[in-house]
């Protein structure tokens, strides 16, 4: 299996968290990041393919963590 580190950099500020803007994380889960990939999929009427390529196992979602330049902040088992 081939994996592959994707480097999210957002060109506004984002809040990950459950509850109001007082209450934010520095990680968010893989069931989130998959949401909002869903609905960028869905609005690009791709949705449908997707999900192929996640049923397939052709792509697979972690949850995401964070890092400064080429240093991963990964934490320990």
């Amino acid at each position: 299996m081939k994996t592959k580190i994707l480097k999210l950099k957002f060109s506004s500020n984002v809040h990950f968290g459950d509850g109001g803007l007082t209450k934010a994380q520095s990680t968010f889960r893989a069931d989130t990041l998959y949401s909002a990939l869903c609905i960028e999929a869905l609005g690009q009427g791709s949705l449908e393919k997707l999900k192929e390529l996640c049923e397939g196992r052709k792509v697979q979602i972690s949850d995401a963590l964070p890092f400064i330049k080429d240093k991963f902040y990964v934490p320990k088992p």
